[in-house]
């Protein structure tokens, strides 16, 4: 049975995986690394073929990753890194797979970030975000490029997307990093 893809919102975590399995032939503990998928999605955004600088970001994260499901789960759970190259290999070395990648993304963010404890989620998150916009920096069209090419259009729509769709713009939070100090109140 084929479940449309495009409108996810609804499934259930069984669901997703079932899918994630049957049409994507991501199944057991490939499924930790689907939090590459918006990396993979950003080395596409602006130009035909992700370069070397942005296969390096994509592969630090991931085994960064491994290593850390790994130190979690004391050793728990190993994924070997055949897996990850074969994972990574599929989408970066693929005929732009973009649409594809957008669909397995809203398919899977759910699953991205299921942990029960909060903190380690959110964290997680911020890493994820911080890595795609490095993925973003990284890849560049064409040189020279004006001051608000290096992350042009498609790129912000699409980080902005990534953000959206793994909850990251729906709460906004304040950092007193680099805040202005705040006048004193009239005596």
């Amino acid at each position: 049975m084929i479940i449309d893809t495009q409108h996810p919102e609804d499934l259930g975590r069984d669901e997703r995986l079932r899918i994630l399995s049957d049409e994507f032939d991501i199944r057991g503990v490939t499924v930790y690394l689907l939090d590459v998928i918006p990396l993979l999605e950003m080395a596409w955004a602006q130009h035909a073929r992700p370069g070397p600088p942005e296969y390096r970001l994509i592969y630090e994260y991931a085994l960064r990753r491994v290593a850390e499901l790994d130190n979690d789960a004391d050793g728990g759970i190993t994924i070997n890194p055949r897996r990850v190259n074969a994972l990574l290999h599929r989408y970066l070395k693929s005929h732009n797979p973009r649409g594809h990648l957008c669909r397995l993304r809203r398919l899977a963010a759910p699953l991205m970030f299921d942990q029960s404890d909060a903190a380690t989620n959110a964290q997680q998150r911020q890493r994820l975000l911080d890595y795609c916009l490095d993925v973003g920096a990284a890849s560049v069209g064409h040189y020279p490029y004006e001051a608000h090419e290096r992350f042009g259009a498609q790129k912000k729509a699409l980080f902005r997307e990534i953000a959206q769709s793994l909850d990251l713009l729906a709460a906004p939070s304040c950092s007193a990093v680099g805040a202005a100090p705040q006048p004193a109140a009239p005596a």
